[in-house]
């Protein structure tokens, strides 16, 4: 179980319109990265305050999930979740809410090979979908390192 409150002040030399300072709490949980469930799962609180009064305070729920479960000896399923506040590059917007999400499955071929598909939206602005498709070789540990005391 994990906790976690963090204060920051933000200040920017030649942009002082994106000055802030922001309080995020969180809480979550870290899963073992070989247990069939692995990865971590945080979520929490942020209040976001530009200090310039031209701009709105964001007080929301922000996260950041990423947890693979082992569904075969040789599929692995990966969702993610990231949601913060981040810095735009745009002067008349300079902070914005970022969302994305992301489901990824790799399935093991044999000794060294993967098909890897992954379907998401982007943590943008913009709602831009990614899919990717990618055979790829890299090295693996062998399926019975995966899960320790249960045959490969």
């Amino acid at each position: 179980i994990v906790v976690d409150a963090r204060h920051r002040q933000d200040r920017f030399d030649r942009a002082i319109e994106r000055d802030t300072d922001t309080l995020a709490v969180t809480g979550g949980l870290d899963f073992k990265p070989l247990a069939l469930v692995s990865g971590k799962a945080r979520v929490g609180w942020r209040q976001f305050a530009p200090l310039g009064e031209s701009l709105p305070e964001f007080r929301g729920v922000i996260a950041d999930v990423e947890l693979s479960y082992l569904a075969a000896d040789l599929l692995r399923v990966t969702a993610t979740v990231a949601r913060d506040v981040e810095y735009s590059f745009e002067p008349v917007e300079p902070y914005y809410v970022s969302t994305g999400t992301q489901l990824s499955l790799v399935q093991a071929l044999g000794t060294g090979w993967d098909i890897v598909g992954r379907v998401g939206r982007s943590p943008r602005r913009r709602a831009d979908r990614v899919r990717a498709r990618q055979r790829h070789r890299r090295p693996r540990p062998p399926p019975r390192a995966l899960l320790p005391g249960v045959p490969g």
